[in-house]
């Protein structure tokens, strides 16, 4: 449910290439393994909370495996796995044939999701203590220039939730995402998809450029990938090419 605003993928084939590592890495199948946690080997808690069926949604990003690819170091990556990735705990778990395993979010870099029309990046190394974001939590890369814009999604387990139409009550998950565009200083501006938001985040005298720039492009500030195009842009007015 949390990609309905993104795109919406197809569910792919389980038939996959297994964590292989790129040909300029020493990196093997077997240390992925051990930087691993097999599913069945962590806390009852962990499990029951992805789980029970007692619990309104699910604390995922995506709730369906999606393929992908994990970036271990700056030069080592595996090859395509399935991926999901869990917003509640901040972990992201991989399948191999019937068992899931927890990956340790310090000992890696990112991953990234397949998709079309463009794929979905996660990085970890950003940290806004006013934000709650620390260097091991995964954050969306949305833009990554001069200014760099990221996505935070988290999700929390409310207790004793009514549940609509009927006298049951449940717990739920319940879902949240916050913007940010992250300035040459490195300070976080806390913005929504609009454009009010986003050019206040700008500097003064490049904004009505950057204005003019995404009406004579027809770009919307509320879409994802046309916000791409309006930060590249305004990066270019600050570099003066």
């Amino acid at each position: 449910m949390k990609l309905l605003k993104i795109l919406l993928l197809t569910i792919f084939s389980f038939t996959f290439a297994f964590a292989a590592l790129a040909q300029d890495s020493n990196f093997t199948d077997a240390e992925l393994m051990e930087m691993s946690q097999a599913l069945d080997n962590t806390s009852g808690d962990y499990y029951l909370s992805s789980q029970s069926r007692d619990v309104k949604g699910d604390p995922y990003f995506n709730s369906d495996w999606l393929k992908g690819k994990v970036q271990i170091t700056e030069k080592a990556e595996t090859e395509e796995l399935l991926l999901r990735l869990n917003i509640a705990d901040n972990i992201l778990e991989f399948t191999r044939g019937e068992k899931v395993y927890l990956m340790n979010s310090g000992k890696i870099k990112g991953f990234t999701f397949f998709a079309q029309p463009e794929n979905i990046v996660f990085k970890n190394g950003f940290k806004s203590e006013d934000h709650d974001i620390k260097p091991s939590t995964f954050v969306r890369i949305m833009y990554d220039g001069n200014v760099k814009m990221i996505a935070h999604y988290s999700s929390s387990l409310k207790k004793n939730i009514p549940t609509y139409g009927s006298a049951n009550i449940k717990d739920e998950y319940v879902d949240d995402t916050e913007y940010f565009i992250i300035d040459e200083s490195g300070s976080y501006h806390d913005v929504k998809l609009k454009k009010r938001h986003i050019l206040r985040t700008l500097e003064k005298d490049l904004r009505d450029q950057v204005e003019e720039f995404a009406d004579q492009q027809n770009l919307d500030f509320g879409e994802e990938q046309d916000l791409d195009n309006i930060l590249a842009h305004y990066d270019q007015l600050k570099s003066g090419s």
